[in-house]
């Protein structure tokens, strides 16, 4: 029993000693943590455990004597600014003592297992007139230096595409310098490591850049016209309008395409003089194989040049990629030099004879009467298109009103007609008896080359 009860006491005693134990070392831990951190306590990653205010306000103004600035700028500029460039100070006493002063030191077994980390918000402290100095210095602050940003704009015709090139925009190298020291300043009182002028607005920048809707419409205009691909048809020939030629018509200004005018005109005009053919000589084979030239009359192509120049005009603006023959004033029967075709009137004026060829056979043949040579009235050769045809009408000059059943004209008040008062048709009748000026046939022939022609066939008159 005796023994029972010594165990008994020992083990009170025990426990009175590490109660005590335990008790000093918590009082004594909540004494310290009065003035030291927490275990597992890092302020701005520095190992703060167990450390007072000024040991780790030390400790960091050691850290920041090692800060810089790192200051980049465009095309691979840069300048650094170190702590010493500018005497930059950092007072951190008064956020370390409000880190302790939120610590509750009677709570300080927590921390055996939690940790505490801290960032402060730090406020640098340097010398504007030192700061201001080394940024005059900075190269690329130099006046000399610094681009000016070109904006972004349609550049020149590039053949290898077919389109205008669209030229981005160069954004230069041109600072602000109030900008910039502002920015500078305030890394410096945030404590940065790092400043991009760029990604912080310092720069001047272009006004247009290639992402401009205004300027892409333009671009997308401009290449929509300059594809434009018009293809004349002459015949076997063609002439085709491309972009190697629509380039050249084409300039923008106040945000708008437009066409030289002036220079489809001269192309316009250029055409027609390669493929017109009225007014031109002709070369032509008569029935009796003869080889000559028709020098005079007005049958042939001849391109209505306005109203072509209109038309291409507004093909360029639409884009149109399109076959087509111009617009004519006067057509002939087929394309080249020979342009009246195999289907004409053919008329010697000197043995008084004509022939009516279809389809390159003579289906008429007839003798006839034409004007009076003595009296000045001979019959003009050349190559004319029959103006139109006409029942029963009456030829009018001065003193004579003759009416006529088939009515035929090809070279103003001259044409074919039947002339039922004459008896006689051919040899020399012409010279001292002829008519006018017009072709005298009988009424049958007369007839009959009325019911084949039509308004624009060629009637082909030529002396030997």
């Amino acid at each position: 029993m005796k023994k029972d009860n010594k165990c008994k006491r020992i083990s009170a005693l025990i426990i009175i000693v590490i109660m005590g134990i335990l008790m000093l070392v918590y009082f004594t831990f909540c004494y310290i943590f009065q003035t030291h951190y927490f275990f597992h306590t890092t302020i701005d990653y520095i190992e703060s455990s167990v450390q007072t205010v000024d040991t780790v306000s030390d400790i960091l103004k050691d850290e920041f004597q090692k800060y810089s600035l790192h200051v980049i700028g465009r095309e691979d500029t840069e300048v650094t600014i170190s702590a010493e460039d500018v005497s930059l100070k950092v007072d951190t006493q008064d956020a370390l003592q409000k880190i302790m002063d939120s610590q509750n030191a009677w709570l300080w077994p927590v921390s055996i297992w939690k940790e505490y980390s801290y960032d402060l918000e730090h406020i640098g402290q340097y010398e504007e007139d030192a700061l201001e100095q080394i940024i005059d210095t900075i190269p690329f602050m130099q006046r000399d230096y610094m681009k000016a940003p070109q904006n972004a704009y349609i550049g020149d015709f590039q053949e290898s595409t077919g389109q205008y090139e669209l030229v981005k925009a160069y954004p230069g190298t041109y600072l602000r310098k109030g900008k910039v020291c502002d920015s500078i300043k305030l890394a410096l009182e945030n404590m940065d490591t790092e400043l991009n002028l760029e990604e912080a607005g310092c720069y001047i920048e272009p006004s247009i850049t290639s992402e401009d809707k205004e300027l892409l419409r333009l671009w997308t205009e401009i290449n929509k016209q300059v594809s434009a691909r018009i293809t004349y048809q002459f015949g076997e020939k063609e002439e085709v309008v491309d972009a190697s030629l629509i380039h050249n018509w084409l300039f923008t200004i106040n945000h708008a395409v437009y066409i030289r005018e002036d220079e489809v005109k001269a192309y316009v005009k250029e055409l027609a003089r390669s493929y017109d053919t009225a007014y031109r000589k002709h070369a032509f084979t008569t029935a009796e194989g003869k080889d000559i030239t028709i020098d005079s009359g007005f049958y042939g192509w001849r391109m209505n040049r306005s109203e072509e120049t209109e038309e291409l005009i507004n093909l360029v603006k639409q884009g149109a990629v399109v076959e087509r023959e111009p617009v004519y004033i006067q057509t002939a029967a087929s394309h080249g030099e020979r342009d009246y075709g195999d289907t004409y009137v053919e008329i010697n004026l000197s043995k008084q004879h004509l022939y009516f060829w279809e389809k390159g056979n003579i289906i008429i043949e007839s003798d006839f009467v034409s004007g009076n040579m003595v009296k000045g009235m001979a019959t003009p050769g050349g190559i004319f298109p029959i103006t139109y045809k006409e029942r029963n009408a009456v030829l009018k000059g001065t003193n004579y009103r003759t009416p006529v059943s088939y009515w035929m004209p090809f070279n103003g008040g001259i044409g074919m007609h039947d002339a039922p008062w004459r008896k006689q048709f051919g040899g020399t009748i012409y010279e001292t008896n002829g008519s006018h000026g017009c072709i005298n046939l009988p009424v049958d022939v007369a007839r009959e080359i009325y019911e084949h022609v039509e308004a624009g066939m060629p009637v082909i008159c030529y002396y030997e």
